[in-house]
């Protein structure tokens, strides 16, 4: 693991040699701590510098618990100062003796505009370039199941669909759904979309499966079946033992093996559209409140040969 370091601090030609980077991690679950990876990897890998990984929740069941340098109260005392990283504060070229530190922000444009960080201020947020290939090559090396997890039978005459649902299980309360309810989409923006894939798709025939951390995901298919009789779907759910703690990144990775992908902007599903070349990828991307309800204005729509 030292020789891993050395080698990328030889390498680095842009900034001061001895300058690293790491992140904050977030009280939150799974999807939030690895963006939080994600965009520190993002500056290690525009910059050149070495990345100090901090494990979080299930990270262990990823490639890149083994691959990445391990933070620690050592390797960042060996550092003369902290900068932290934001839209306006960026590593400079002369940088030395610096452990860059980036805090956690969210990729929802609404969840930047009307929310704010942990300590109550403006987020300090950075672009990441999602069209980078490089990157994005990068992110599913390291953003890969540790050991073999099994796969979902996916009928081979179908369009495959997976739709990721957000209910909050036993995690989130109703205040936070409320708080956040462009994480928490009603059952009529699934059902709306699944049409419009229906569609734009030429009525072919769909396997819809259901990713969700409800307890009851059997209704969930029901209500999405009784509205959508009209057309040509199965539907699909983990039939026992489903809840918010369980399966986590055995469902994260089943996620990449559909051909189009219905999502929230949660950041479980947000960062699977990202590193997984989707037929067809749909999620909202304009809210607006209607007392306590939050209000989707526009979809977007990302399609591929």
């Amino acid at each position: 693991m030292r020789i891993l370091i050395i080698s990328l601090l030889i390498s680095c030609h842009f900034l001061g040699a001895s300058c690293a980077v790491t992140y904050e991690l977030s009280p939150g679950r799974f999807g939030d701590n690895l963006l939080s990876y994600i965009h520190a990897k993002w500056i290690s890998y525009k910059y050149g510098i070495p990345l100090f990984y901090k494990p979080f929740i299930y990270s262990e069941k990823l490639r890149l618990h083994i691959q990445e340098a391990r933070y620690s109260e050592a390797e960042q005392n060996a550092y003369i100062k902290t900068i932290i990283l934001g839209k306006s504060v960026m590593p400079q070229e002369g940088d030395s003796s610096v452990l860059y530190y980036v805090p956690y922000f969210p990729e929802s444009k609404w969840e930047l505009a009307e929310c704010v960080n942990f300590q109550g201020k403006a987020w300090d947020y950075f672009e990441v370039d999602w069209n980078d290939a490089g990157f994005i090559a990068e992110l599913r090396k390291g953003i890969a199941p540790a050991h073999v997890i099994s796969k979902i039978a996916l009928p081979k005459d179908r369009v495959s669909v997976a739709v990721h649902v957000r209910r909050g299980g036993s995690h989130d309360t109703l205040d936070v759904q409320k708080l956040f309810g462009w994480k928490f989409l009603p059952d009529q923006f699934f059902i709306s979309q699944l049409k419009e894939l229906y569609r734009l798709l030429k009525n072919r025939p769909l396997y819809v499966y259901i990713f969700t951390d409800d307890l009851n995901p059997a209704h969930i298919a029901q209500t999405f079946k009784n509205a959508l009789k009209k057309c040509d779907i199965l539907f699909g759910y983990r039939t026992q033992g489903n809840c918010d703690t369980a399966n986590v990144v055995e469902d994260f990775f089943a996620l990449q093996q559909f051909d189009c992908l219905i999502h929230s902007e949660s950041n479980f599903s947000f960062i699977m559209s990202k590193i997984t070349p989707y037929t067809v990828s749909i999620r909202p991307d304009s809210f607006h409140r209607e007392g306590e309800a939050v209000v989707y204005d526009h979809v977007g729509v990302t399609m591929r040969s």
